[in-house]
């Protein structure tokens, strides 16, 4: 939808397909028990105004459908709960994070060299991509967090307080590059900041931007093979996502694919791709697999808020089968309930009945497994928080398989590839002429990474002069 949008401030027809039924619908979350439910998206940094994504977003007219923000409540908006009694509020604005660390001139270096990857970012300044050589980015010094963060001789308290962001994006330290976390954290300190409506509001804004740009967009499609003539993109063949025989075919000048990119090598003519390349985009090694718990509860404790219950090991190991860390965040209630997800990892023994989990049929004892797991996870989150009050009304949950469905993708990890060491970034040109790729595959996580990528993929296709009169308006 990002590139789409730039497209078409540039001038071109577009055509949008989506293989789901609805655009945005992983962003726009689902309902269960007439309330609803985040499930692609909750909190980001950058959103303020002149902040890293509120740029993206501005350039694309999504404020100007009435898409509105909603700052994290300082303080409690941001809570680590490290045990009983034992909690941590993180206070918006780096001076005042600061005060939870003994000053150090390492740490002033820490903060200051995270300010400056963000300042001097070519995803912000298009000036700089001209010479830009993306796998620069990521050898700069002190290439992942785990390295940074070992440098400050800090407790490992400290070390998760000033490091778990990370998390968001399914990495741990020592697979974070240092780059990465820098994009994510350093907006996060400035202040985090959700939308009015929630995921929903975001996805009817991208919706409401691409009709008023005049963009054609079809859903319930599925591409079967991206046509190539003369070495270079010639068009698509497409069919209905539920199956069937109608084929259409549209030719075009430029292609954008963002599906999964373990799926691309499929959709060419075969030798089109070198072989290392596609080993390369179907072998990634992907985020640790979840498991989510959907449940109301009779108080509004979660509600607009972003909860980390936080395992008594490293930061290192909080990620992944039984670990013990949850993720929760909870949205408006009504009628005297609030909803609230949970994200958390499988306990071993679970995950040895559900071993890797993965696309494919429902193995048997699959509902079982998903009741007893969700179950075990609920009572965890009564016994850990109190203020629940023994309340928590398990609605549904999700595994790897899930998410691996409702995305259409290979991968059901929580955040699809992992972006760390050992894992070149995939970069949106493709040495296909006029194709080029996006995701959150391709440089970056999360929202962030699907605009990046999106004004990459563009400036890949067009030029850096065309897509800097967008960019600058």
């Amino acid at each position: 939808m990002g590139a789409a949008l730039f497209f078409r401030r540039l001038g071109h027809e577009v055509l949008l397909l989506e293989h789901a039924d609805r655009l945005g619908s992983l962003a726009r979350g689902f309902q269960r028990g007439g309330r609803s439910f985040e499930t692609g998206f909750h909190y980001a940094g950058g959103l303020e105004e002149g902040g890293l994504l509120n740029r993206y977003l501005s350039r694309l007219g999504l404020f100007e459908t009435g898409l509105a923000t909603r700052p994290l409540p300082d303080p409690g908006g941001e809570t680590l709960r490290f045990g009983e009694g034992d909690d941590v509020l993180i206070p918006r604005g780096l001076a005042a994070f600061k005060g939870f660390f003994p000053p150090s001139a390492e740490l002033d270096r820490f903060f200051d060299d995270s300010a400056e990857i963000v300042a001097g970012s070519p995803f912000l300044n298009l000036d700089r991509r001209r010479n830009f050589d993306p796998l620069a980015l990521w050898a700069s010094e002190g290439r992942t967090l785990g390295e940074r963060l070992a440098a400050l001789g800090l407790s490992e308290r400290l070390k998760a307080l000033l490091g778990f962001r990370c998390l968001l994006y399914g990495v741990s330290p020592a697979e974070a590059w240092w780059t990465d976390f820098a994009l994510v954290n350093t907006p996060f300190l400035a202040g985090a900041h959700s939308f009015e409506g929630g995921g929903e509001a975001l996805a009817r804004s991208f919706e409401e931007a691409l009709a008023r740009a005049g963009v054609e967009a079809r859903t319930g499609r599925r591409v079967t093979a991206i046509e190539i003539s003369d070495g270079g993109f010639s068009g698509l063949e497409i069919r209905p996502a539920g199956g069937g025989e109608v084929v259409e075919r549209e030719a075009g000048d430029y292609c954008v694919y963002s599906g999964g990119p373990a799926a691309l090598p499929g959709l060419l003519p075969p030798g089109v791709l070198r072989p290392a390349l596609g080993r390369r985009l179907s072998g990634f090694r992907r985020t640790p697999e979840p498991f989510l718990v959907f449940a109301l509860t009779g108080t509004d404790f979660f509600e607009h808020r972003q909860f980390f219950f936080c395992p008594d090991k490293p930061l290192d190991h909080w990620l992944g089968f039984g670990s013990g860390f949850f993720y929760l965040s909870g949205g408006p209630g009504s009628r005297g309930r609030w909803p609230v997800t949970i994200i958390g990892f499988p306990s071993r023994e679970t995950a040895r009945i559900w071993p890797g989990g993965g696309a494919g049929p429902r193995p048997a004892g699959y509902v079982e497994f998903k009741r007893r797991e969700a179950a075990a996870i609920a009572g965890e989150i009564l016994a850990r928080c109190p203020e629940l009050k023994g309340d928590l009304e398990v609605l549904d949950s999700a595994t790897d398989l899930t998410l691996s469905r409702y995305c259409f993708a290979r991968s059901g990890g929580l955040y699809g590839r992992l972006h760390g060491p050992g894992e070149a970034p995939i970069w949106p040109v493709t040495r296909v002429k006029n194709l080029a790729l996006a995701g959150q595959d391709v440089m970056l996580p999360g929202l962030l990474g699907v605009l990046v990528s999106s004004a990459l993929a563009v400036d890949a296709l067009v030029g850096p002069e065309a897509l800097r009169e967008v960019w600058e308006v």
